[in-house]
């Protein structure tokens, strides 16, 4: 029974004090879980609390956003923005475009006009309206119209490199001022005009097929007619050419200048200027200020201001009055 007591004594047994005390920390550390416990929200309304939480962001970010930044937005927006109704540009589709000069020569750099100005006007006329407007292009202005601006206009100015202005789809406006430039050879213009690949090839096309036909006719023309194309076209004619010389000149002109050869291979005077072309070589003729001379210093023909003088010497020799002196200048020449 010692032993049972003694034994029952090895136990730890709590006594009452130190049972009080581990309520306490146990009742301690509920207190500080539900301190420590986050509140809860109901899922209904987290989205409106999450979209209220972005309109105060928003509203702090644009509020704290630096003036000349916001002004910078607006030039960006007015810069593709153009609010005359005009007809050229009422259904202007954007897309990359390139302009070249028209004359086809590629300078370092030229300057398209862009502002009207009294030494250089720079007009547009509403076909619909006949209202007739100064043009000034200006990115912080939303008309292309100098009347329409509002405050400062400032100008921009356009340039070309090596004869070629490549533009892109987000160049709205500036495509907008060209296409309603008056220099724009769509407009009537001289200066500048889209480029047009599909065009381009026809233009090649074309070209290679007159220069095709001018080289096959000059196979088929008489040695007489060949010798008298050379010696109209090419400046660097020579009396002491060969034959193989002259139809290799003749060939050479029939694929620089086909137009014009193929023109002068179907005049009936050719043969008569081939005659009138040698003997001016020979001295046999001359001409010197609108006139044509004989041997002996005595007028043969007089030549209008706009004639060509080789029009106008053929033109005489099928006369009466000059079939004599052309008999006698083809036998001198013979």
């Amino acid at each position: 029974m010692n032993n049972f007591k003694k034994g029952m004594g090895g136990f730890n047994k709590n006594t009452p004090q130190e049972d009080v005390a581990t309520i306490q920390v146990k009742d301690e550390e509920i207190v500080s879980q539900e301190q420590n416990k986050e509140e809860t929200i109901p899922v209904s309304q987290v989205a409106d609390l999450v979209k209220k939480m972005v309109e105060e962001q928003l509203q702090n970010s644009q509020s704290n956003q630096p003036k000349k930044e916001v002004e910078s937005i607006v030039v960006t927006q007015i810069k593709n923005e153009i609010f005359d109704d005009l007809p050229e540009i009422r259904n202007f589709k954007p897309k990359e475009r390139i302009y070249v000069l028209c004359d086809g020569s590629k300078p370092k750099s030229f300057g398209i006009p862009t502002r009207h100005k009294e030494a250089s006007p720079l007009m547009y006329i509403n076909k619909e309206t006949n209202e007739t407007f100064a043009l000034f292009y200006s990115e912080t202005q939303s008309s292309f119209f100098k009347e329409k601006h509002k405050g400062d206009s400032k100008v921009k100015h356009v340039t070309m490199i090596d004869g070629m202005l490549k533009t892109y789809e987000t160049d709205i406006k500036l495509q907008k001022f060209l296409a309603i430039n008056p220099h724009n050879k769509a407009n009537g213009g001289y200066m500048f005009e889209e480029y047009n690949p599909s065009k381009v090839a026809e233009v090649s096309i074309e070209s290679f097929e007159l220069e095709t036909k001018a080289r096959i006719l000059a196979t088929e023309l008489p040695y007489i007619k060949q010798d008298a194309i050379v010696r109209l076209l090419n400046p660097n004619y020579k009396e002491t050419w060969t034959p193989a010389e002259v139809k290799t000149a003749l060939y050479q002109e029939a694929s620089k200048a086909p137009t014009e050869f193929i023109k002068l291979a179907n005049d009936r005077s050719l043969e008569i200027k081939g005659v009138a072309k040698t003997a001016d070589a020979r001295g046999i003729i001359s001409y010197k200020n609108y006139r044509f001379y004989n041997e002996n210093g005595d007028v043969i023909c007089e030549v209008a201001r706009n004639q060509d003088e080789w029009d106008a010497i053929a033109n005489y020799f099928m006369t009466s009055e000059g079939r004599t002196t052309y008999d006698f200048i083809k036998n001198a020449i013979s």
